[in-house]
């Protein structure tokens, strides 16, 4: 008797389903449900295509009929006179009338009462799901992505359509974006340093570059003119010691012809001699 107990106990608690587990199941089920709603109800259109082609063949069979009886018809001239002419019939001629009844296309067909209720279901899941906290949530997407891949069903449909089971294609697929990031393999402590290292470096030579470009650039020399190119290197060194040599024989020979220019001074006057 006490191995019954301690076995049922263990069937019990081998048997019993995290709750996670049990919602991804509920809701697999309801967007199944939802499936085999819109597949039923994807044959209307093929209904009404048979209609129209049916109630076309009756209109073409009445044209032929009508064009026939008109052809058939003696000319004015020949006609016999009013007074001698059939009477016109009451009603309309039954041979311009269908072969078959008229019966009105068949409009959308309406979501069955299961499939209301499926939808209703759904709702009511994803409203649950969304107020469940991260830790939940991420068990229950777990739970989807296993339920996906153990079942054949929700599998070939996943495989097939995954936009006919929406909803288990949703959190399903972020399991398995967690998944991939998580089995990712992490860089060791050396790649790490060798990463960072590698950071810096790059970082400390396009400072250096940009530095080295601001100390390069010559500045505004004011023998050149203001819209004088800038220059770099041996060229632009020779260039300027060639204006600045330019500008001070300039500067001398404003000097010299200034000094010829003025009158010589006056020779001083020799003394007599006295004696």
């Amino acid at each position: 008797m006490a191995d019954d107990n301690s076995a049922s106990r263990t069937r019990n608690r081998l048997t019993k389903e995290r709750p996670e587990a049990a919602l991804a199941r509920d809701v697999a089920r309801a967007d199944l449900a939802m499936r085999e709603g819109r597949r039923v109800n994807a044959e209307h259109p093929a209904q009404a295509e048979r209609f129209w082609a049916e109630l076309a063949d009756e209109l073409r069979r009445l044209w032929d009929r009508f064009t026939g009886k008109q052809q058939s018809t003696e000319p004015m001239s020949t006609a016999a006179p009013m007074s001698t002419a059939a009477p016109m019939p009451n009603g309309p001629d039954p041979s311009y009338a269908l072969t078959a009844p008229y019966t009105p296309p068949p409009g959308p067909q309406q979501p069955s009462a299961s499939e209301n209720a499926a939808h209703q279901e759904r709702a009511r899941l994803e409203s649950r799901i969304d107020r469940m906290p991260p830790d939940s949530r991420m068990a229950f997407e777990d739970a989807m992505l296993r339920l996906v891949r153990s079942d054949d069903t929700l599998k070939a449909a996943f495989e097939r359509s995954p936009q006919s089971i929406p909803t288990v294609a949703k959190y399903a697929v972020a399991a398995h974006y967690r998944e991939a990031l998580r089995d990712k393999p992490q860089p060791t402590p050396e790649a790490a340093m060798d990463a960072a290292r590698d950071r810096i470096m790059a970082n400390d030579a396009r400072q250096f570059a940009a530095l080295r470009e601001r100390w390069e650039r010559p500045a505004r020399s004011s023998d050149r003119p203001p819209d004088a190119p800038a220059l770099l290197g041996r060229e632009g060194q020779l260039l300027l010691r060639n204006q600045v040599a330019t500008a001070r024989q300039s500067a001398r020979g404003a000097e010299n012809v200034g000094a010829s220019s003025r009158p010589p001074s006056p020779a001083p006057k020799k003394q007599p001699r006295t004696r």
